[in-house]
């Protein structure tokens, strides 16, 4: 349809004037003896926390940049999981644990993840609700020419769309 078209189109618009338009996904881990790295889906951004999961302890994991864990000096060490980080120079972001796990450990996190494209007229869009009221505005902006809305209301519409844009980002 072409709303749902408009749509996707205004919310590509905003990640590109630097939007974050993400949420937060609780994801489990499973390690395994000697492996360093995890593959994440394609939809995570970033980690936000981490929690190395011992029974009903959970203790907290460092969240490394890609840099401070090419600083690490002897990313080779094994040992019980202290820090976690992506890289994202691989084709999918891809998990490093640190030190290599000398045993399973399960890892939780919380993800980051793009938000996913309108598919249908009826879906709910996957963003913040501090930007539903923005995003019906920029919406009705960008349809308004195909329903023929006259110039005046088009140009009153766009100046409302603004406000609604300000007061959300």
């Amino acid at each position: 349809s072409e709303g749902v078209i408009a749509l996707n189109l205004v919310l590509k618009e905003w990640a590109n004037k630097g939007v974050k338009l993400w949420k937060l996904i609780r994801q489990t881990q499973a390690t395994a003896d000697g492996d360093v790295d995890y593959t994440l889906g394609n939809e995570v951004l970033a980690v936000d926390q981490a929690w190395l999961v011992n029974g009903s302890n959970e203790d907290p994991l460092k969240v490394l940049s890609y840099r401070q864990y090419q600083e690490l000096s002897d990313k080779a060490s094994e040992g019980r999981p202290i820090a976690v980080c992506i890289d994202y120079s691989l084709q999918t972001p891809t998990l490093l644990v640190y030190p290599v796990p000398d045993g399973v450990y399960s890892l939780k996190l919380y993800c980051a993840h793009r938000i996913k494209d309108a598919d249908s007229a009826n879906g709910n869009p996957d963003i913040q609700q501090e930007y539903l009221n923005a995003l019906i505005y920029a919406l009705c902006v960008e349809l308004a020419p195909e329903y023929g809305l006259p110039l005046a209301e088009r140009r009153w519409l766009e100046e409302a769309a603004g406000a609604k844009w300000n007061d959300a980002s």
